[in-house]
């Protein structure tokens, strides 16, 4: 694989994005707050070294695939997620991929473009996390004890990127890194605001476990965008609907038909339903953000923030009493 000049002008823009950019007035009183909270001692370590196995070592991974997705810290987590999400792993694809690692010439390897960036990554880890952290732990209960999570920078999986067991997973792909690492960091910290009392059976309460899942992203995705003045996102596909009232409305239509619907569909049918309009439509996102602004805009932060330990139900209805008629969301009743 040659170096080409779109991911080395990526990860000159990294840099100046870790290095460059001071934290602006409203970020700097947002620090201060925090500094109340234990939440502030959280640390968000970066690895690099599946990135380094792909890319130096392709021929280990290509000696034993099923090893390599048991044993490397990014793919075990990866597997985690396909089994939890029911989504199956194109293994075929993903190793012919690797194998185009495998043909290039040892001697460089190292010059790759990704793993420069991958290393560049690296490099901001401590930048990165003085000006993220401060912001995350500002939608986060102030008793929550320091998030401990490593961002695991890998390429080649099917994801963007994933939060699995208080750990992350990025490709390096993604240009919209920095940004992403916020919205699934966030998630580690709801989760553990929660008590991770792990996933809402869909089978006994359809309707709960969509609700979960709406606030979960909705609240994670306003967090990220609340931090793009600090974490630049241009190409993040859901900032442009969250802003367009016609796209929210849409997808709130969308929401409202899988919640009335929810307690008729079999359990594969709402996993898949739910799949569709829920995450590649993107209506946990936007709408759930929409949510998660209106709330913070109207009743204040400390009152979003409520919400985590009230539980999705008494989101919708803390949402529901401040929402425009055509944005209101079918409130689900307790099963």
């Amino acid at each position: 694989m040659r170096p080409d000049h779109a991911t080395d002008i990526f990860c000159s823009s990294v840099l100046v994005i870790l290095f460059g950019q001071p934290l602006l007035a409203e970020d700097s009183a947002i620090r201060q707050a925090s500094n109340a909270s234990a939440c502030r001692q959280s640390e968000i370590r970066f690895d690099i070294t599946s990135l380094e196995t792909v890319i130096l070592r392709p021929e280990t991974i290509l000696k034993d695939v099923d090893a390599f997705w048991r044993e490397d810290g990014a793919y075990k987590l990866m597997s985690v997620w396909h089994e939890t999400n029911d989504q199956p792993r194109n293994v075929e694809d993903w190793t012919r991929r690797i194998n185009t690692y495998a043909q290039v010439p040892v001697e460089e390897r190292s010059s790759n473009p990704l793993l420069a960036l991958g290393r560049e990554f690296k490099r901001g880890e401590a930048a990165f996390n003085d000006k993220a952290i401060a912001h995350i732990c500002s939608f986060l209960p102030a008793g929550i004890k320091p998030l401990e999570t490593t961002v695991y920078f890998a390429a080649e999986q099917q994801t963007s990127g994933i939060a699995v067991r208080r750990n992350i997973v990025l490709n390096i792909r993604t240009q919209e890194a920095l940004n992403m690492i916020v919205h699934e960091a966030y998630h580690v910290g709801f989760n553990s605001a929660r008590g991770n009392p792990g996933p809402v059976d869909r089978e006994v309460d359809p309707v709960g476990w969509i609700a979960i899942g709406l606030q979960n992203e909705g609240m994670a995705t306003y967090v990220a965008f609340r931090a793009s003045d600090m974490f630049p996102a241009p190409g993040m596909e859901d900032y442009p609907l969250l802003v367009d009232p016609a796209a929210r409305v849409r997808l709130c239509r969308r929401l409202n038909s899988l919640l009335a619907k929810a307690k008729s569909y079999s359990p594969d049918r709402l996993q898949s339903t739910a799949w569709r309009i829920g995450v590649l439509e993107r209506a946990y996102y936007i709408v759930g953000a929409f949510m998660a602004q209106t709330i913070d805009e109207k009743l204040g932060r400390q009152a979003l923030v409520q919400t985590i330990s009230e539980g999705p139900r008494a989101f919708i209805h803390k949402y529901n009493a401040l929402a425009p008629q055509d944005m209101k969301i079918v409130e689900p009743q307790s099963s």
